[in-house]
């Protein structure tokens, strides 16, 4: 019953509504090409620490070349938005 959904509501909040950079629920979630999603104000700060123009996913280090408009550019996660709007 209710301790049930309860119990999958928050699994499914900490497994896929959370980047695993700033341990909040997404805010402009952005997808690497690894199929990887963070926030796009905490890939901004984490692709400023980097050399130009690409930068190892932070989960699983596979290089991302970044597109033209930066981290703007990339793709935006419209599969987490989607379950947010579901589970919340």
């Amino acid at each position: 019953g209710a301790v049930m959904a309860e119990a999958i509501h928050s699994q499914i909040s900490g497994d896929f509504l959370e980047c695993t950079i700033c341990l909040e629920p997404f805010k402009e979630p952005k997808i690497l090409p690894c199929l990887h999603t963070f926030c796009k104000g905490c890939l901004e700060k984490f692709v400023g620490k980097q050399g130009e123009g690409k930068f190892p996913c932070p989960t699983c280090r596979t290089e991302t070349v970044l597109p033209a408009g930066g981290v703007a550019g990339l793709k935006n996660n419209f599969f987490v938005l989607s379950l947010r709007d579901t589970v919340q």
